[in-house]
């Protein structure tokens, strides 16, 4: 085929374009509507980027191995005017077969011209019966058949047999593609490819005939040039003859998967569980059935009295729960993804729990493991791990948060106590520190002001020197208990501090396991704000009643929610398998902190809009969630913070001062 072929965006339209507009070969679509269409594009380069432009006599339009050609008016005029093409409204057979060379018809043409109303008498009956019985693919073979046969066999009692039958699995069918009662799903055609060759003038289906798929032809008259737009493959015509005068809108009705095939699990859309070890399913499922039997029915009241039970954490290490990633010391020692899987179960009921589950786990008692005494860790990694001793974690200063570098609270030998040092200064924002057995306190040493760690046990500390009062009337996490440290020359022996570690590298690698605790458990609390969202929508009805999960923004809600929370699960499994073999960097928790933390507040804001005024009521939770989501993007480094973190690792160039 001679033929020279340009890109899309080549294509210039001009003013014969719209004016010389010589047919829509689908019924339905007048000329003024396509003209309308073409002066759209006049100007817009933008639009044309679907067009090909083809210098050649026909062009060959594939769908998935099926294919057929169309000619041009002129030509076919030419070569086989019994064909009766028309100018508007009439759809354009192809003759069952043409010399390439002379350009002569062969093969027998209609006897009459072809309205769309008889043709779509004719045809739809045995299309339809033709597409839905039969799975369109590559291994169904194809072949060649004039119009006139069908037209012949369409008369017949068969066809009208074949018609009858269409009707009824149309009926069954909704007019669609495919039947969501069916267990097995037709596949949906893809847009037609436009390329080179000599193929079939006309293309069947079963020995049915196909119709060309919404071609639109502009035709120029300077240079004999043909654009073909193309819209979406509509392989099924309507069957009533009053409907050809309508556009042919498909009615798709999709079912979620095949008999062989796989089915989506919302609840888990990319299927992260199949990354998970059998040992990492069991904890998390030892942890959800907990949360959800034992927390879930008295959150409500400790987030309205601002309350926290410490037997929570003693109910968790009787399960293994505390610690789960240390080995040794009656601890767990599962891996940093199974960590995080028992983070995620308790966020999901509230992130005040996690909150103060994270401080003892990883905080505390994954600070001893990592950098305390041998004598430390037996003396209090046991006890911790059976929530016998509570601990808590104290950086944040009054006049320090994210600097902790600028530390005031000082450590200095003891003045009376030899072996002890006395410690004096406050901290702020401090989770479990008015129930805390155990405190672990980074203070500067006054004569080297070095950065140092120190385990502070409340018995051990005389009246006046310790004071944790609690902080009330909080916005977040509510059913956790915050507080401070106030600490006066407060004695503290020398072998309760860390040996080794100093500066800011102790205190930073204790927040490092917790902070990607908190990017797994942020995953849980935007999945119960997805599933409440997604339970409420479907039950409230409003307008006609209509439930709100017909409408399209909150489908749209729901879907971004259901993506961030599949893309920021798998991230942190991703972190978590690096954590484990050694390979994790600092950066790498920074990133999944502050993408799931950004991800959760901001996602859970828009699912709290499907409730409407409800969503003010504590009673749905997910005003709560979005209470306690805006505090964990915010402790334990907030989101500015490691963007400025990552930004250091991406450029070389340090952002803090």
């Amino acid at each position: 085929m001679n033929s020279s072929s340009t890109r899309a965006e080549n294509l210039e339209p001009t003013k014969e374009t719209s004016n010389t507009i010589n047919t829509y070969l689908t019924p339905g679509y007048g000329v003024s509507r396509i003209r309308r269409r073409a002066s759209r594009h006049r100007n817009a380069s933008k639009s044309l980027q679907r067009k090909i432009e083809c210098g050649s006599e026909e062009i060959d339009v594939a769908l998935h191995g099926p294919s057929f050609n169309l000619m041009s008016q002129d030509q076919a005029m030419q070569s086989c005017p019994e064909l009766g093409y028309r100018h508007s409204h009439s759809w354009h057979s192809a003759p069952a077969s043409r010399d390439p060379h002379s350009g002569t018809c062969q093969g027998s043409p209609l006897s009459q011209p072809t309205t769309p109303t008889s043709l779509l008498h004719r045809l739809d009956g045995r299309l339809r019966q033709a597409y839905f019985e039969s799975p369109f693919g590559s291994s169904r073979s194809l072949s060649v058949s004039s119009l006139e046969d069908s037209a012949d066999d369409s008369r017949s009692q068969a066809g009208k047999e074949r018609r009858r039958r269409a009707r009824d699995s149309e009926a069954n069918r909704n007019d669609g593609y495919s039947s969501a009662d069916d267990s097995a799903s037709v596949p949906i055609m893809s847009a037609p490819v436009v390329h080179q060759g000599t193929p079939p003038n006309c293309f069947t289906f079963n020995n049915y005939p196909i119709p060309p798929c919404d071609p639109v032809w502009l035709h120029t008259s300077t240079n004999s040039t043909y654009s073909l737009s193309y819209k979406m493959f509509r392989p099924i015509l309507r069957q009533c003859a009053q409907r050809a005068a309508t556009p042919l809108r498909p009615c798709v009705t999709r079912t979620f998967a095949s008999a062989s095939g796989p089915s989506f699990n919302w609840e888990d859309p990319l299927a992260s569980n199949n990354l998970l070890t059998e040992e990492e399913r069991a904890i998390g499922d030892t942890a959800e059935r907990y949360c959800q039997e034992q927390l879930l029915p008295r959150v409500l009241k400790a987030y309205r009295d601002e309350s926290y039970d410490p037997k929570i954490l003693e109910e968790m290490g009787e399960l293994g729960l505390l610690g789960a990633t240390i080995e040794g010391y009656d601890c767990a020692g599962a891996s940093s993804v199974a960590g995080g899987l028992i983070t995620r179960a308790v966020e999901r009921v509230d992130s005040g729990y996690r909150s103060g589950m994270s401080v003892q786990s990883s905080l505390v008692m994954g600070g001893i493991y990592e950098h305390g005494s041998a004598e430390q860790k037996e003396k209090f990694l046991p006890k911790m791990a059976k929530g016998k001793m509570l601990g808590a974690f104290g950086l944040t200063e009054p006049n320090h948060g994210s600097d902790p570098g600028s530390m005031e609270t000082v450590a200095k030998p003891h003045p009376t106590k030899k072996g002890y040092y006395s410690l004096s200064g406050a901290k702020t924002w401090i989770t479990n520190s008015p129930i805390a057995d155990v405190l672990m306190v980074w203070a500067k040493l006054q004569e080297t002001g070095k950065i140092r760690g120190f385990l502070v046990e409340r018995k051990d500390c005389p009246p006046g020197t310790l004071e944790t009062p609690a902080i009330k009337d909080k916005n977040g996490l509510r059913a956790s208990i915050t507080g401070m440290i106030q600490l006066d020359n407060c004695p503290v022996p020398e072998n309760n501090m860390f040996p080794e570690v100093e500066g800011l590298r102790g205190p930073f690698s204790c927040l490092n396991n917790a902070r990607y605790g908190i990017a797994m458990g942020v995953m849980g609390a935007l999945e119960d704000c997805l599933a409440r969202a997604r339970t409420y929508s479907l039950e409230r009805k409003q307008f006609k009643g209509n439930p709100l999960a017909r409408y399209q923004l909150v489908q749209k809600k729901l879907a971004d929610a259901s993506t961030d929370a599949a893309y920021g699960t798998l991230a942190a499994i991703q972190v978590g398998r690096l954590k484990d073999e050694g390979k994790a960097t600092p950066e790498m928790i920074s990133m999944v902190k502050r993408q799931n933390c950004d991800t959760a507040l901001r996602n859970a804001r828009l699912l709290q809009e499907i409730f409407g005024g409800n969503a003010a009521s504590d009673e749905y939770m997910i005003g709560r969630h979005v209470a306690n989501l805006f505090v964990t993007q915010t402790y334990e480094g907030q989101s500015d913070i490691h963007s400025l973190i990552l930004g250091r690792a991406i450029t070389g160039i340090q952002a803090f001062v």
